[in-house]
């Protein structure tokens, strides 16, 4: 198998990563508020600005990274893992 096909494996529902995926868009799903604004910052090129309590569940998560309360998404696997969720 070639690099460039692992990594275009890795973004599907049976990629290596697909249990991990899977299990945080069902958490993202069973809060709506939570997947919006995951939604915008995985949309956004710049850091978005959270509420502490927000913050908290997306970083715990390990979705995002904070500086200031600002966040931005913590690697392009989820990047585009979710924007081809959203897509569909």
């Amino acid at each position: 198998m070639r690099i460039a096909e692992l990594l275009e494996n890795t973004f599907n529902l049976t990629g290596i990563y697909a249990h991990h995926l899977q299990r945080h868009w069902i958490i993202l799903q069973r809060q709506p508020e939570l997947l919006r604004i995951f939604n915008t910052i995985i949309n956004s090129e710049q850091p978005i600005k959270l509420e502490p309590v927000v913050a908290h569940k997306l970083n715990s998560l390990g979705l995002i990274k904070l500086s200031d309360n600002k966040a931005v998404i913590s690697c392009e696997l989820y990047r585009r893992y979710f924007q081809d969720i959203e897509r569909e």
